[in-house]
């Protein structure tokens, strides 16, 4: 463990170091570069940072659109996305809302065939009440529908 630990460090503390390039020219006029200065004449010391620096040339005009016009699109089908997801989220919602709202009738409708007869109104507006065994019939097949559709 401690020479995993060791090495890790070894690893960071190297690479933050800062490195030096040293560049003169030779006796036969060619211009040289290395990490140890002659050992006679004239030097100039380069320092290069380890960090990759941003380039500061500035890009061509048609690149810069071109750029900026494929980061809108992807934006745009980003947002595209992202309405539809929502689009979906709030039609599921308002499925869900509806199935609610059958369950709670159907709960309902099943309290009052349990309390009472089926009935329905003839033209003098009088109860007509169902055999019992269309009741029975109403009362399971509403029992089983709130099995199937709620929970």
């Amino acid at each position: 463990m401690v020479k995993f630990s060791s090495a890790i460090l070894f690893v960071l503390l190297s690479s933050t170091s800062y490195a030096e390039i040293y560049k003169w020219t030779d006796a036969n006029g060619n211009t040289q570069f290395s990490d140890e200065p002659p050992k006679q004449g004239r030097f100039d010391t380069l320092s290069i940072p380890t960090t990759p620096s941003i380039s500061t040339s500035a890009p061509s005009n048609n690149t810069d659109k071109a750029a900026k016009l494929r980061q809108q699109k992807l934006i745009d089908s980003f947002e595209q996305e992202r309405q539809a997801k929502e689009k979906i989220q709030k039609e599921l919602a308002q499925k869900k809302e509806k199935l609610n709202q059958t369950c709670i009738q159907a709960k309902e409708y099943l309290r009052k065939l349990k309390v009472g007869g089926i009935y329905t109104l003839d033209a003098q507006g009088n109860k007509v009440y169902k055999p019992e065994s269309e009741r029975a019939q109403a009362v399971e097949r509403v029992q089983n529908s709130i099995k199937q559709h709620c929970r």
